[in-house]
């Protein structure tokens, strides 16, 4: 999970993150699912599980 919204004033979902930010939050995510599911550094999981896992993050990703 990841705090994109700290200390704003009024409702947390009227402040959009910056696009860097989104954009290098989505960059380093998408690495690690590669490197989760090519088994680097740690052992493989394969794409089945790791696409259940973006599927239960998608509705805080539409949510941006």
């Amino acid at each position: 999970m990841t705090l994109l919204v700290a200390r704003t004033r009024g409702p947390f979902w009227k402040v959009k993150p910056a696009r860097p930010l989104f954009l290098a939050i989505i960059t380093t995510q998408l690495i690690a699912t590669l490197i989760v599911v090519y088994g680097i550094i740690l052992p493989s999981t394969g794409w089945k599980f790791s696409l259940f896992v973006w599927w239960g993050i998608r509705p805080g990703l539409v949510r941006i």
